[in-house]
């Protein structure tokens, strides 16, 4: 047992500053594509309308639709990815108003003389 418990913990003391990197570059990506989440949104939405009309004339034209039909799935993923970052920024906001609200709430008591619960 204590040679596993050896070969374990050498491996979780490789991994471990490996995953730890990886999970701040994630988190850096993440801020930035949030921040950026309305322009991500609005490029698959027009990238989504422009990609289907191309589909559709495509179809109607000469039925090949191996391009048109990646660059709609394409547009659709950017389009879904934006949505997604929209609503967790949203998330954020709300509740950050809801923790200021709450602490605004409870200095209010306690100037008051009351006390909060």
């Amino acid at each position: 047992m204590d040679a596993v418990k050896g070969v374990l913990s050498t491996i979780g003391g490789v991994l471990g500053p490996i995953f730890s990197v990886a999970g701040k570059i994630f988190l850096l990506v993440g801020g930035v594509l949030e921040k950026s989440s309305v322009v991500i949104f609005l490029l698959g939405f027009f990238g989504l309308l422009f990609a289907f009309l191309w589909f559709l004339l495509r179809y109607l034209d000469k039925k090949r639709l191996a391009l048109p039909a990646f660059l709609f799935s394409l547009f659709f993923l950017i389009f879904l990815s934006g949505n997604l970052l929209l609503i967790t920024r949203d998330m954020k906001e709300k509740a950050a108003e809801a923790e200021a609200a709450e602490t605004q709430i409870e200095s209010s008591a306690i100037v008051g003389g009351e006390s909060a619960v």
